[in-house]
């Protein structure tokens, strides 16, 4: 856990871990690994060769089957960031660049920050697993 002054001026605020339970966290996420990326170390200001976690982009499952039944593209609505610390378990699935339904292990709400400004929330995960083989629900073809 971290330890902040009240004193600080600017605060690390990505590194502030928000009560998990205050949020309606989904069950399961929509994740397209297409679009997955490593997140490197930096060391005074310069990016190393060191891989920290991978960033995620999903959609709450519920909310995408919801989308999908009516017929919109899902990819067009997925926004919420999930970083998972235990990136290697997950490269295969990065490699495949496909769009699996997915469950979170050991999830953390976090803010997402910019500019030393808190822009929203992001879901930080230990690792992640997929649910069956599951694949996503794509836009009905015309």
């Amino acid at each position: 856990m971290n330890v902040f002054s009240l004193k600080d001026e600017q605060p690390n605020l990505s590194a502030v871990e928000l009560n998990v339970n205050q949020f309606e966290v989904p069950k399961q996420f929509l994740a397209d690994f297409s679009k997955a990326r490593h997140n490197f170390v930096y060391e005074k200001g310069h990016k190393t060769d060191k891989i920290s976690k991978a960033t995620l982009i999903t959609i709450a499952k519920d909310e995408a089957d919801k989308l999908a039944s009516v017929g919109l593209d899902v990819k067009e609505y997925m926004k919420l960031p999930v970083e998972i610390e235990d990136y290697k378990s997950i490269d295969a699935l990065m490699d495949s660049e496909e769009m699996l339904a997915v469950e979170l292990v050991d999830v953390r709400v976090k803010f997402k920050v910019d500019n030393f400004r808190a822009v929203g929330y992001k879901l930080v995960a230990r690792s992640l697993k997929v649910i069956e083989d599951t694949k996503a629900p794509v836009k009905p073809a015309k």
